[in-house]
């Protein structure tokens, strides 16, 4: 398995491998003769390791062990992550029952040539619907205008305890043109959490006590109104 994994390599990329390991080449040495080098050093390191490990140890260490490869730092820059997959798709994320993370792709090329035609514009569609045996079943929906430069929107749930789904849509010779659909998500209604049994809820009363104004004649809210029992009157400070 770790032969294989090697072999794939380029021979710049064993090289660079060799000389972050510290392993020395000889000049100008073939791919299979790199090969072979690295692996002989990789067993090497395990023999050493086992060879100051005691025997309890190693039947621990091999319970998580898979392969010899695993070890094996391969570098960022071998594999690098892409930034884009060159194809067009939307997809939303419940981040909690207010908000949705939606967040998208447009290839390069499309938009090279939605700047060359009749752009009208680009903005999200927003649906609220409910989920049936058909499918998704939209309500009602808004919209979010968006830059051809974003690539993902952090989207306000106004009504929770429903179904939820983006459109990607563009603006074409005063047309709507769906570019994609995202996925559903359910939107869960927020629940207060229950008190559990022998804990104490502080009411008004009990709020009032520690507060310090259990000793004030007369309350005043901030909407206006006033728990009067005398004619003083308390404004603070």
């Amino acid at each position: 398995m770790l032969r294989k994994r090697l072999e794939q390599l380029s021979v710049a990329e064993l090289q660079r491998l060799a000389n972050r390991e510290g392993v020395r080449l000889p000049e100008d040495a073939e791919k299979d003769e790199l090969v072979d080098i690295l692996l002989d050093f990789y067993e090497e390191r395990r023999e050493e390791r086992e060879l100051f490990t005691n025997h309890p140890m190693r039947i621990e260490q091999r319970k998580y062990e898979i392969s010899l490869d695993e070890e094996i730092d391969y570098g960022e820059e071998e594999f690098p992550f892409p930034r884009e997959y060159n194809r067009t798709g939307i997809y939303l994320l419940l981040r909690d029952p207010s908000w949705a993370f939606c967040y998208w792709e447009i290839p390069q090329t499309f938009l090279v040539r939605l700047k060359k035609e009749e752009f009208g514009g680009l903005f999200l569609r927003v649906h609220r619907g409910t989920m049936d045996g058909e499918g998704f079943l939209s309500e009602e929906s808004f919209v979010i205008p968006v830059q051809l430069q974003d690539r993902s929107w952090y989207i306000n749930i106004p009504v929770q305890g429903a179904a939820y789904r983006v459109d990607l849509i563009t603006m074409e010779k005063d047309r709507e043109v769906l570019l994609c659909r995202s996925n559903v998500v359910h939107v869960p209604v927020p629940q207060v959490k229950p008190k559990r049994p022998g804990e104490v809820s502080l009411n008004s009363d009990i709020l009032i006590s520690i507060s310090a104004l259990h000793n004030r004649e007369e309350l005043f809210f901030p909407d206006g109104g006033v728990d009067s029992t005398s004619s003083s009157s308390y404004y603070g400070g």
